[in-house]
């Protein structure tokens, strides 16, 4: 079975119909998109023919990725519908240069699908999809069966959080380093005084003091700023 592609016109692109029906489908293609972002994204679709249609025998569906998006108009559909048909009919499948747009206004998603079709359909010109010329921009038509993800700045991400347990234990560990902090300078304090009382110089015993507390807080001072954060968590 191959995948037979129309050549690219570029003055001839048709606006899909339908589309607003199928927004499940379109929500599997491209994600969840931020209110006020638009999307777009050039790509193949594939032309694919409904005869057994009960509203419409000529009808030709639109599908992006194996998903329905939406159909071509009825007039064009009827106008290619015998040929489209021909190439199913050997087994074979047809896609179209084409793109996709969507954008969301509040909670309502407004979505298109776009092909370039030509006024008539040659059956001698249609190439293999390996063989078939990039579009001009974008995607490529190797790329007919790649899922379209969202830019990872348009991907929701969770914050993390803190659990009570851990607030608790983040707590505890705050309180005791601080705990450490006020014994050390307390016990650095009656040092200096009792230096002081036996006449010994206090410049060289403050020294000490200040290089002793320098130390103890560069080492617990980021612990202590540390679990205080996480209490705020």
């Amino acid at each position: 079975m191959a995948v037979l592609v129309i050549p690219l016109k570029d003055t001839e692109w048709i606006s899909g119909v339908g589309e607003t029906y199928r927004l499940a489908n379109w929500k599997k293609l491209i994600g969840n998109i931020k209110p006020g972002v638009e999307y777009k994204q050039k790509l193949m679709v594939h032309l694919v023919p409904e005869p057994t249609n009960k509203y419409d025998k000529t009808a030709v569906a639109l599908h992006v990725n194996s998903i329905h998006v939406g159909y071509l108009p009825s007039d064009l559909a009827a106008k290619h519908f015998n040929k489209i048909s021909a190439v199913y009919k050997r087994k074979d499948s047809l896609v179209a240069y084409g793109s996709i747009w969507a954008v969301k206004r509040g909670s309502d998603l407004n979505v298109n699908v776009s092909v370039n079709l030509p006024e008539s359909i040659d059956l001698a010109s249609l190439t293999n999809l390996e063989d078939a010329p990039s579009q001009p921009t974008r995607s490529s038509a190797s790329e007919v069966s790649n899922i379209i993800e969202l830019p990872s700045s348009q991907k929701e991400t969770k914050a993390p959080t803190t659990t009570l347990r851990e607030k608790i234990a983040a707590d505890k560990k705050a309180s005791a380093l601080f705990l450490v902090l006020i014994i050390l300078f307390k016990v650095f304090v009656t040092l200096f005084v009792a230096a002081a009382a036996q006449g010994i110089s206090g410049t060289p015993v403050a020294a000490l003091i200040v290089f002793v507390a320098g130390f103890v807080w560069i080492v617990f001072g980021k612990k202590i700023k540390a679990a205080r954060d996480a209490r705020k968590k």
